[in-house]
C-alpha cells in the first residue's frame, strides 16, 4: 500500500511539474512574440505616415532632396512613401541609395526599404516608387499594376497587421479606364484587412474613378491642393490617403495636411507638396 501511494505521488508530482514548465514556456513565447511586432495602439503618440513625389532628377535634385530628407529625419515618420525616385543608368546616380544613406546618417532607423521599378522617365531615367519604415516588417508585397501607357506599380508593407501601400497611378487625364483598373486592383488586393493606400493618384478623390474605393468602405484623407503653382482647381488635389474601414475603425482621430509648401532659395522642393497623415489610436 505504501509503495502504491508513493508511486501515485511521484506520478502526480511529474504531471504538476510538466504543467508548470509548459505554462512558463508559453508565457515566455508570448512575451517574445509581443516584443517582435510593436503595436501602434500602445504608442503614446500618433502614427505618422509621410508621402511625396520627388520629381526625379529635375531642378537641382541634390539641393531639393537633401532639404526634403532633413525634414523627414526631423519628423521621423513611422512610414515614408516616395514617388518618382530615379536612377541614371548612364551616370550611375541613384536616388534610392542617396535616400538610404542620407536618412541613416541623420539617425533614422531604417528597418524596411523596398523599391518597385515602374517605367523609363523622360526617356532616360529608371523610375521607381519607394516605401520605407522604422518598424519591423511582417510581410512585403509589390509588383506591377494593370497595364497603362507608362507602366505603374505598387509596394506594400504589412506592419502590426496593417497594410501600407505606396503607388503612383496613370498620368494621362484621358486614360480614365486605366486608372480605374489600377484602383480596382489595389482596392481588392487586401480585402477586409486594415489598409492605408497612399501616393500620387493623378486624379482627385472626388473624381469618378476613385469612387470604387468608397464602395469598398475606404475613406479619403486628401489635404487639398498638392501641386506647386496650382490655380485653385480641384484637379490638383491628387496626392492623399485612402484608409479602409478595418483601419480607421480602430482610430480615435485622423488628419491629413501638406508639408514643404514654401520655396527654399526661391525654388520649390518638388513639383508636388509633401503630405502627411497622423492617426491616433
Amino acid at each position: 500500500m505504501k509503495k502504491l501511494t508513493s508511486l501515485l505521488f511521484s506520478i502526480l508530482f511529474c504531471i504538476l511539474y510538466c504543467l508548470l514548465f509548459s505554462l512558463a514556456f508559453n508565457s515566455k513565447s508570448f512575451a517574445s512574440n509581443s516584443k517582435k511586432h510593436s503595436s501602434f495602439e500602445n504608442s503614446s503618440g500618433p502614427l505618422q505616415v509621410f508621402s511625396m513625389n520627388l520629381h526625379c532628377f529635375k531642378d537641382n535634385w541634390v539641393f531639393r532632396l537633401s532639404h526634403i530628407l532633413d525634414k523627414v529625419a526631423e519628423i521621423s515618420p513611422d512610414v515614408i512613401a516616395f514617388q518618382e525616385v530615379c536612377s541614371d543608368p548612364h551616370s550611375y546616380e541613384n536616388q534610392i541609395n542617396y535616400i538610404r544613406n542620407y536618412l541613416s546618417q541623420k539617425g533614422y532607423p531604417i528597418k524596411g526599404l523596398e523599391a518597385q521599378y515602374t517605367h523609363q522617365a523622360w526617356d532616360q531615367y529608371n523610375e521607381y516608387i519607394v516605401l520605407i519604415t522604422k518598424h519591423e516588417v511582417m510581410r512585403t508585397d509589390k509588383g506591377n499594376l494593370p497595364t497603362s501607357i507608362l507602366q505603374r506599380g505598387y509596394v506594400s508593407f504589412l506592419i502590426d497587421n496593417k497594410w501600407f501601400t505606396n503607388t503612383h497611378l496613370e498620368y494621362h487625364s484621358d486614360h480614365y479606364y486605366d486608372r480605374l483598373a489600377q484602383i480596382d486592383f489595389l482596392a481588392n488586393r487586401y480585402p477586409f484587412q486594415a489598409h492605408l493606400l497612399m501616393g500620387d493618384f493623378n486624379s482627385s478623390c472626388v473624381d469618378s474613378e476613385q469612387d470604387i474605393l468608397r464602395r469598398y468602405s475606404y475613406k479619403p484623407f486628401f489635404p487639398g491642393m498638392t501641386q506647386t503653382g496650382n490655380d485653385g482647381n480641384s484637379s490638383n488635389e491628387i496626392d492623399g490617403f485612402w484608409i479602409s474601414y478595418p483601419f480607421y475603425s480602430q482610430a480615435k482621430s485622423m488628419r491629413a495636411f501638406s508639408l514643404l509648401t514654401e520655396k527654399v532659395n526661391d525654388q520649390y522642393l518638388s513639383d508636388h507638396y509633401a503630405i502627411m497623415t497622423q492617426i491616433q489610436f
